[in-house]
């Protein structure tokens, strides 16, 4: 299943949920057809494989986290505009992204942090009403710095999939 099939599935309103859960089984390779060609050029060389930039271990050279930073600059620049718009520029984006939050690890994906904004991007185009407010400043309910606590007394961490 790709973005473009996800526009045209019939009753969008009504089966959103199952078109959430769908997506969310997607593998890397299929977020190229998702992401527009200027994203999947830093996520995908050529022939379709997987950039050393994306990769399940945490990205330890400069390059690597600034690929992650200039994915989501592009990604939020591209589909949250108008009142979805969370940064006034590209380098606006990659200035915050910088300077102001920590750049975080996979292990703390839901924190306040670039890797969790960057694990929002996948998402973005799929429902940019939902998750543009994720990748920008304000986080709107998701990357929250959370205590040990908020996993054991909260049934569903993911609440922004679980809501659709």
């Amino acid at each position: 299943m790709n973005f473009f099939q996800c526009r045209k599935w019939p009753n969008l309103a009504q089966n959103k949920k199952n078109i959430y859960q769908r997506l969310y089984n997607v593998t890397y390779r299929s977020l190229s057809s998702l992401l527009p060609s200027i994203c999947s050029q830093v996520l995908f060389n050529d022939n379709n494989i997987l950039s050393p930039y994306i990769s399940p271990k945490d990205p330890h050279t400069s390059e690597e986290r600034q690929a992650k930073i200039n994915t989501i600059c592009n990604v939020t620049q591209r589909f949250c505009t108008g009142t979805l718009q969370q940064y006034s520029s590209f380098n606006d984006c990659q200035q915050f992204l910088r300077t102001q939050i920590p750049y975080g690890s996979y292990g703390r994906a839901d924190q306040r942090n670039v890797i969790c904004r960057f694990v929002h991007t996948y998402f973005v185009p799929l429902l940019p009403s939902i998750h543009c407010p994720h990748v920008g400043p304000t986080r709107r309910g998701a990357c929250t710095d959370k205590t040990i606590d908020f996993y054991y007394n909260q049934p569903n961490f993911l609440a922004c999939a679980h809501r659709q």
